[in-house]
């Protein structure tokens, strides 16, 4: 795996930007969830590192083949590297030590991250120690180098944020950019070459109309769907509904009015699609 260097970042596509359909930041380990399909999930449980302590590997870049501090190897999945941006090892922290809750890998001003394979979902816990707050510039990058996109994460306490991102093109490799002195902790990373989708195998969208006061009612079912995942519902290319599904797995929306004639409603996140005649 050919490591990240920051000079050769292009194309970059900022924060708050339109990503277009099957892609999309994402905010929370739930969400990623409901995307992630058969994926890796390293929890950097693997070093022995006593609670409370830290340890300086020795290693700027980890990947399944290192031996670090004589660890290893096998010291992560062999779906990613990590590497520090400082010209420094890693250090990996017990739990309790700054304040972490878990093991996890701590870095120097930034850190790498690079996928055996470009992976179409993925997220992480982003923390910092002692509650010392910084902003973290992260890239996400395709094979070729080129920004898929990009987004500032403030992260101020211990609990720290959710840095995730699903694309259909394939996110090759991470840049994390902290700032001198500053020391980015990841934690609990998870990510899949395939993404998955909330419409699990045998999910139904059905679509109906009836006219009232305001117009043609277009009414939209969708059914079979995984629990606590969010939908987007479109109508006619342009008209958004984001629905949360239930614990049934069903999901509604509704618009008036629609159209008189043929209305297309469609789930973003499933691919699903479904018309019906009004009027």
């Amino acid at each position: 795996m050919k490591p990240i260097v920051v000079a050769a970042l292009s194309g970059i596509a900022w924060a708050g930007q339109a990503l277009g359909q099957g892609v999309g930041f994402i905010e929370s380990r739930g969400e990623m969830d409901c995307f992630l399909g058969d994926g890796a999930c390293e929890d950097f449980e693997t070093f022995e590192v006593a609670d409370g302590q830290s340890v300086n590997t020795g290693c700027r870049a980890i990947n399944c083949n290192s031996v670090c501090s004589g660890q290893g190897p096998g010291l992560v999945d062999c779906g990613a590297l990590y590497q520090n941006l400082h010209n420094s090892g890693l250090n990996w922290l017990g739990a309790g030590h700054v304040g972490m809750p878990s093991r996890c890998l701590r870095g120097r001003e930034g850190m790498f991250i690079g996928y055996a394979v470009p992976v179409q979902v993925m997220g992480f816990d982003l923390r910092t120690q002692n509650n010392a707050p910084f902003e973290a510039d992260v890239r996400f990058l395709d094979a070729q180098g080129q920004t898929l996109a990009h987004r500032i994460y403030p992260v101020e306490n211990t609990t720290g944020v959710f840095v995730g991102l699903r694309h259909p093109d394939g996110i090759a490799q991470i840049t994390i950019i902290c700032g001198e002195n500053r020391f980015p902790i990841v934690d609990d990373h998870c990510y899949s070459v395939g993404a998955s989708d909330p419409c699990a195998a045998g999910a139904v969208l059905k679509t109906k109309c009836r006219t009232k006061s305001c117009g043609p009612v277009v009414k939209a079912v969708l059914k079979n769907a995984k629990p606590g995942c969010a939908v987007t519902f479109q109508l006619n290319g342009g008209d958004d509904l984001v629905r949360t599904i239930s614990e049934r797995g069903k999901a509604k929306a509704k618009w008036c009015p629609g159209l008189d004639g043929e209305n297309v409603v469609d789930v973003l996140e499933c691919g699903m699609s479904s018309s019906i005649e009004c009027g």
